[in-house]
């Protein structure tokens, strides 16, 4: 998993304090880029697109910064577990552009308990003049790039709702996070989502920032724990004005 990679036994990486919980998320991502290294030494590289298909594929979403900073922020927040959330955003043509996202869950998003989150996030995007236009996950496990088997189902419940707008699911890859000039989004598309897609998202740090400076995200695991946090995470927002 993305935790475990801190139990890892390496001399270089000893170190003599307790590490904060942030230290432990950039030294998971030294530790994905090492790895990562070492397949690819002992391994066939990834596949990679060539420029014929690569050319067919339909940019299907964008993502601003600050959909991008809380998605990532939801993921460093619980490196140890799956964590999934909705986006929000206005059509574009044929494609979405991602403007917000809520955080789901990080301890399973099922049941009467996604269809709560899903209502809310609905609302909110409402008030905005917006439509959740999406679903993001994150696996817990380092090598796991695929979507969790339910998220076409989450993404065909969102499509009812849609009116006919496009919707799409963003994969977070835990390993292309190794690299800071890597978005590590993948999207996927179609009338399943299926489809690989396009996306478009310029690699931001403000995540990182806004980590060090203590600013987390609420998702709904904890705001069925506490009502008083609020799921709307301004505090995102607050600091990438500042």
């Amino acid at each position: 998993s993305r935790s475990t990679l801190c139990g890892l036994r390496r001399p270089a990486l000893v170190v003599e304090r307790p590490i904060a919980p942030f230290d432990q998320f950039l030294l998971r991502r030294q530790l994905h880029r090492r790895l990562d290294q070492f397949l690819r030494r002992h391994s066939l590289p990834p596949a990679r697109l060539d420029s014929s298909r690569r050319a067919r594929q339909r940019t299907m979403a964008s993502v601003n910064e600050l959909a991008y900073t809380k998605m990532l922020l939801h993921a460093q927040q619980y490196p140890h577990c799956a964590v999934d959330g909705f986006c929000l955003g206005a059509r574009r043509g044929d494609g979405v552009e991602i403007t917000d996202v809520v955080p789901g869950f990080h301890n399973g998003s099922l049941g009467g308990a996604l269809e709560t989150a899903s209502a809310h996030a609905a609302a909110h995007a409402a008030a905005q003049n917006l439509y959740v236009c999406g679903y993001y996950c994150a696996a817990a496990h380092l090598r796991d790039e695929a979507p969790p088997k339910h998220a076409p189902s989450v993404a065909a419940a969102l499509a009812a709702q849609s009116g006919g707008a496009p919707v799409v699911v963003l994969q977070i890859s835990n390993r292309r996070l190794a690299d800071p000039s890597d978005h590590a989004l993948t999207c996927y598309g179609g009338s399943n989502c299926d489809q690989p897609r396009a996306v478009a998202c310029a690699p931001s740090s403000a995540f990182v920032e806004a980590a060090d400076a203590g600013v987390s995200v609420v998702d709904f695991d904890v705001h069925f724990d506490d009502a008083a946090r609020d799921w709307r995470n301004p505090a995102v927002a607050e600091f990438l004005a500042a």
